[in-house]
């Protein structure tokens, strides 16, 4: 009878001994996700992050998924869809579209390193494109798409321009558009954090049987086209007593509070171009 007497004391030691530590856990997690462990049936703890994550605050200013989300996107990955543009924007401008939200996205914020600052960061996705082309003539036109975006964590708005890099003897190649700002990822996502580039290829004569490539340069805007934006966005996320400081700064800098305003436009905007990822963006154009 003893036995069993200190069987169930124990038994109730453990349980609450779980509960304290799942209690004491979640006291320590931000409002962005929650901590909560569970019993498999091996016994042993596994922590369910995928059904406790919300992200209904950090996603808050994207458009709502439509219905066929999921069946979209497992469309697109299985390279049934190869016109970008029949994808509409609720779709790809939602992070769960990219396939590195499950990887390495939720992580980000689930478990957010506060002693870094995510400054720069962005990518193509997809990254990598094939196509065929026939019997290309002078004024033949491919055009294509992928979507440029910021990555994951990054609190800053980036300003860039993208340079296309490819064969000029037999080719002309515009982007649409090749001159913006990409907004951040934290601690929410901005509406304007990934955006839709266009293509163009163009034949500038016949183009002979080979593989040509197109990639893409990331340079900085023009020092005037940066301070148009930097100071555009201080002036949008700055309480409204300090308008009419930002005017006067941009034509005096010994104006009272510059330094301050300064280097809180310094805080909200910088120069695309001075991250550069490896493998940015590659199009192979197969000429037959």
């Amino acid at each position: 009878m003893k036995q069993r007497y200190i069987i169930v004391i124990l038994a109730v030691i453990i349980i609450a001994s779980i509960t304290t530590f799942i209690i004491s856990t979640n006291d320590k997690t931000d409002n962005k996700s929650e901590l909560i462990l569970q019993i498999n049936e091996k016994g042993e703890f596994v922590n369910n992050v995928e059904n406790t994550f919300d992200t209904s605050m950090i996603f808050k200013d994207l458009p709502q998924k439509p219905p066929l989300f999921d069946l979209i996107t497992r469309n697109f990955l299985d390279n049934q869809i190869k016109d970008l543009t029949l994808i509409d924007e609720s779709v790809w401008k939602n992070p769960e579209f990219y396939p590195t939200w499950e990887r390495s996205g939720i992580v980000t914020y689930t478990n957010h390193k506060y002693d870094r600052w995510g400054v720069h960061g962005y990518g193509f996705y997809p990254s990598e494109q094939s196509w065929n082309v026939q019997n290309m003539q002078e004024g033949d036109e491919l055009v294509f798409y992928s979507w440029f975006h910021t990555s994951w964590g990054v609190e800053t708005w980036q300003g860039l321009q993208l340079i296309p890099l490819y064969n000029n003897e037999y080719f002309d190649v515009q982007l649409k558009p090749n001159l913006f700002m990409i907004g951040p990822t934290y601690p929410k996502f901005d509406k304007e954090w990934v955006k839709m580039i266009e293509f163009k290829v163009i034949a500038k004569k016949s183009v002979p049987v080979g593989t040509y490539t197109v990639k893409v340069e990331i340079t900085q805007p023009t020092i005037e086209q940066a301070d148009e934006w930097s100071w555009k966005l201080l002036d949008e996320y700055t309480e409204g007593k300090l308008h009419n400081e930002i005017e006067r700064c941009k034509t005096n800098s010994n104006v009272k509070n510059c330094e301050y305003l300064v280097e809180q436009r310094q805080a909200k905007y910088v120069q695309g171009g001075e991250f550069v990822p490896s493998n940015l963006f590659l199009s192979t154009i197969h000429a037959s």
